[in-house]
């Protein structure tokens, strides 16, 4: 069994576990950082809001049980981009309880900051690369964005 256990910002934990032969390594932690902003890995979380399976079978199909979430298939290959997907939306969903929304922006700035949304290949990254040369600004976030709209703050940056 290969397993790896994550934090969402405002206290959502969750897990995805493998069989032996399907690898969790750099490359899957690379993408979950790509498609679930916020997302950190841990170890010794107090608890699992949810816990993903994937287990190598014949036939596809999903099970859900309470919070764990059982996917067979063909994984010999590596995870499917369904399982990132699976993920993502699970974040989303905690995201919006929390009056949290992920959006597909760079953020950056010094005193205050700036949000660049747009699809990709916009020119994102561009834009905020000749500003950071520029204006000498940081980057809080290159591609996805956690932001806070509990009203708290105009516009704070949670989760990069």
């Amino acid at each position: 069994m290969n397993e790896t256990m994550f934090k969402l910002p405002r206290n959502f934990y969750g897990r995805l576990i493998t069989d032996e032969d399907v690898r969790i390594g750099e490359k899957e932690h690379l993408l979950l950082e790509a498609y679930v902003p916020g997302i950190q890995f841990i170890s010794n979380p107090p608890r699992f809001d949810t816990t993903i399976c994937c287990k190598n079978g014949k036939s596809e199909k999903m099970v859900v049980k309470g919070d764990q979430v059982t996917i067979y298939g063909q994984f010999q290959e590596g995870l499917s981009l369904d399982i990132y997907h699976l993920i993502s939306a699970i974040a989303r969903k905690h995201y919006i309880s929390k009056k949290l929304f992920p959006v597909h922006a760079a953020c950056l700035g010094m005193d205050r900051l700036i949000l660049l949304a747009g699809h990709t290949n916009s020119g994102k990254t561009t834009v905020s690369l000749n500003l950071v040369k520029k204006y000498e600004m940081k980057i809080f976030s290159g591609n996805k964005t956690v932001i806070d709209l509990s009203g708290e703050n105009p516009l704070a940056v949670v989760g990069l």
